[in-house]
């Protein structure tokens, strides 16, 4: 990522937001258009620079263990620095702007084509009918959804570092029925409940890039201050959460090497990655 490009984009993207809030909301025609490409615009840029924060915490995290010359990581906490000054900022003039332009030159600037005024041409019967059909069909099936995500275990799933070893893993049941978890995928089976939740675990070792699946899962989950078997069924009643613990230092003693991050993907059999957790690994 090249940080003075991206830079003057988030310059101009908060200019161009800055435009269109000063900008009545029936003055422009393409200006509702406007408004939410910019918003989106914004907001995939933030990601890529919280993405590319992850990297150069990474990379110095690496450029410590391995003694790397003082310069090197200095360069990469400079790097973190700028990176940061970029998601903290929430005005044009904070990164030197506003850049003025005419909001049909913001649009151009981003290869946004300005809305062609929308035209209505009577409807027969016949399309009348048409879409008063379709509307019953939609209504029906948003009846049908309702009923089956209201009857159905609705889960949610946060992580928090309990401390240095031990990072907190809560899952929350938010539905109508019972929902179960097991601390490992290869223990759900074809007798378990659709809504038995497993968590798929990743290590990223200090010194590479590369995440590598964990396999090997004995003895690194606890729960209620006892070690829990990946094979064990925890059941959680409607409105409850549990919170289990994954023991990191046992984890590193597994594979016999000091990690730098693990990734956690929660979920079930028909959405297996309904909540995905990188987490930078703290020092001991």
């Amino acid at each position: 990522m090249d940080l003075k490009v991206t830079a003057h984009r988030l310059c101009l993207l908060l200019s161009w937001q800055e435009a269109l809030g000063r900008t009545p909301h029936n003055a422009s025609y393409g200006g509702a258009s406007y408004r939410k490409h910019a918003a989106r615009a914004i907001a995939t840029l933030r990601d890529e620079a919280r993405a590319e924060v992850q990297r150069a915490g990474s990379e110095l995290q690496r450029l410590i263990a391995a003694n790397a010359p003082a310069s090197e990581a200095d360069r990469q906490r400079h790097r973190i620095q700028q990176l940061n000054h970029l998601l903290k900022a929430e005005t044009a003039s904070t990164l030197g702007g506003p850049v003025a332009l005419s909001l049909e030159g913001y649009a151009d600037a981003f290869g946004v084509a300005q809305p062609s005024p929308m035209s209505f041409t009577p409807l027969e019967r016949r399309d009348v009918i048409t879409i008063w059909g379709a509307l019953l069909i939609g209504a029906v099936v948003c009846l049908a959804l309702s009923w089956f995500y209201l009857w159905r275990a609705n889960t949610s799933f946060s992580t928090e570092w309990a401390d240095n070893n031990f990072l907190a893993l809560q899952m929350s049941n938010e539905g109508q029925k019972m929902a179960e978890f097991v601390g490992s995928w290869s223990s759900i089976t074809s007798e378990s409940i659709p809504d038995t939740y497993a968590v798929a675990l990743y290590c990223q070792p200090e010194g590479e890039d590369a995440f590598q699946p964990a396999t090997d899962l004995d003895g690194i989950w606890v729960y209620q201050n006892e070690v829990m078997a990946p094979q064990r069924i925890v059941s959680v009643e409607p409105g409850v959460s549990i919170t289990v613990l994954l023991d990191v230092r046992a984890l590193e003693s597994i594979y016999g090497r000091k990690l730098a991050a693990i990734r956690l993907e929660c979920g079930r059999k028909s959405s297996p990655r309904q909540a995905v957790f990188t987490e930078q690994v703290p020092t001991p």
